[in-house]
C-alpha cells in the first residue's frame, strides 16, 4: 500500500511538472537545442535509477526531465524517451537471460504487442504533435494514479 502512494505521489508530481510552466513554441523546421544540460543529465542519473530498480512509470519520469527541464518538444521527448527505454532493455534482456530461465513465447508476443502500439504511437505523434501527446500523457498518468489510489 505505502509503495503504490509512493508511485502515485511521483506520477501526480510528474502531472504537475508536465502542466506547469511554458516553453517556448518553435517552428516545426527549426532545430530545438537541450537546455540546462548538466541539471538534465543529473537528473537522468535519477531517472535511470528510478528506472532500473522500480521500472514503474520511469517513461513519465523520464518525459518530466526531457520536457521540462532540458526544453524538449514533447514529440522529440517522445522519441528520445523510447529510445531511452529499449537500450536498457536490451541490456536487461541480456543480464536476465543470462541468470534465469525467461519464456520466451511470452516475451516474444509481448514484443509483438509493444512494436505494433510502438509503430501506431510513433505515427499518431509524427501527425497528430504535442498536443495530443500532452492529452495523452495526462489521461494516461490519472488513470495510472487513480488506479494506484483506490483499485
Amino acid at each position: 500500500v505505502w509503495f503504490n502512494r509512493l508511485l502515485a505521489a511521483v506520477m501526480i508530481g510528474v502531472m504537475v511538472l508536465m502542466a506547469t510552466g511554458h516553453r517556448i513554441s518553435q517552428k516545426p523546421d527549426e532545430e530545438e537545442q537541450p537546455q540546462r544540460l548538466w541539471l538534465g543529465h543529473l537528473l537522468m542519473i535519477g531517472g535511470g535509477f528510478w528506472g532500473g530498480m522500480i521500472q514503474i512509470g520511469v517513461g513519465f519520469i523520464l518525459m518530466a526531465i526531457l520536457h521540462r527541464v532540458m526544453g524538449f518538444g514533447l514529440v522529440r521527448v517522445n522519441m528520445y524517451k523510447v529510445f531511452i527505454v529499449l537500450s536498457y532493455t536490451v541490456v536487461a534482456l541480456f543480464i536476465f537471460a543470462s541468470q534465469l530461465e525467461l519464456l520466451w513465447w511470452a516475451g516474444l508476443g509481448l514484443a509483438l504487442g509493444n512494436s505494433i502500439g510502438g509503430w501506431y504511437g510513433a505515427h499518431t505523434t509524427v501527425h497528430r504533435g504535442d498536443a495530443w501527446i500532452r492529452w495523452v500523457l495526462y489521461i494516461t498518468l490519472t488513470a495510472f494514479v487513480m488506479k494506484l489510489l483506490f483499485f
